[in-house]
């Protein structure tokens, strides 16, 4: 009798497409530094999206820009988080970092992302 497993191998952290028409968004902060361990649901980044992310008809106001919280859907460390792209508008895709848990690199992260109401760049939880 043979059991199946599914390797666990390191992944990319790119900015996630939150939606079929999201282009672009901008790294307000991330919540974790290179070094630092994290395990699943652990916050990863706050994003701002372009406002193409809701339909129109969705929004409050033409130009609405949600902000949102990304979470981790995998375990392992840190590294090679690109801090450089804070504040910049960067295209859904880009890469920003490895979640290394020790095996070869093999695609991309998953992640879960909520809505924040407001956020201050400046605090940090």
């Amino acid at each position: 009798m043979f059991r199946r497993t599914i390797p666990h191998l390191s992944k990319r952290i790119t900015l996630p497409q939150l939606s079929p028409t999201h282009s672009q968004g901008r790294i307000v902060r991330f919540e974790v530094a290179n070094g630092d361990s994290v395990l699943d649901y652990d916050p990863i980044m706050t994003v701002q999206c372009s406002a193409d992310m809701v339909t129109e008809a969705f929004r409050d106001f033409p130009d609405q820009q949600q902000v949102m919280i990304i979470d981790t859907q995998d375990v392992g460390t840190i590294k090679h988080i690109k801090d450089s792209l804070i504040d910049q508008w960067i295209p859904v895709g880009t890469e920003l970092g490895i979640i290394d848990d020790g095996d070869p690199i093999d695609g991309e992260w998953t992640w879960q992302a909520y809505i924040v109401d407001s956020v201050d760049a400046n605090d940090k939880e």
